[in-house]
């Protein structure tokens, strides 16, 4: 037997009497209504699909000039990742070519070994690693003596 709320009789097509707060196509209940929670749950189950409109008719002029677009920013970004390689690989091959400060303080054949560990550390302490390396051999010589004379 069911509940029957008497605001909400009405006769269906079929003569049966339609309770709202009761699913008509569950009969295990006997009569006990299902919480709100589930009774809502089966009327988004039972809603049609509905279909976003569209706002705007794609053509294909349009479809080509948005690839175009993307094509452009593409090539760019990829452009500047090629340039930014090419100048990381030119940065290296450079350094690869100067070799280090110590390879350039050893070919001066005339500085004692403390002489050589100590234009080292003026090298560095000074900041001078790029001038120094674009001396001659001779020029290296006579900076590192002049420098270590100083006091």
């Amino acid at each position: 037997m069911r509940l029957v709320d008497k605001r909400w009789m009405g006769d269906t097509q079929d003569g049966k009497t339609k309770n709202p707060y009761l699913d008509d196509d569950d009969d295990d209940t006997d009569g006990i209504e299902q919480a709100p929670s589930l009774r809502q749950k089966n009327v988004i189950e039972k809603l049609p699909i509905r279909k976003r409109a569209r706002t705007e008719v794609y053509t294909v002029e349009k479809i080509s000039e948005e690839i175009s677009a993307v094509t452009g920013t593409t090539n760019q970004i990829v452009s500047m990742i090629q340039q930014r390689w090419q100048k990381e690989a030119e940065e290296k091959e450079a350094e690869e070519k100067v070799g280090t400060v110590w390879d350039a303080i050893k070919e001066i054949h005339d500085l004692e070994e403390n002489d050589r560990f100590d234009a080292m550390d003026l090298v560095h302490q000074s900041g001078m690693k790029v001038s120094f390396m674009s001396m001659t051999e001779e020029e290296r010589f006579r900076w590192i003596k002049r420098s270590l004379r100083k006091p």
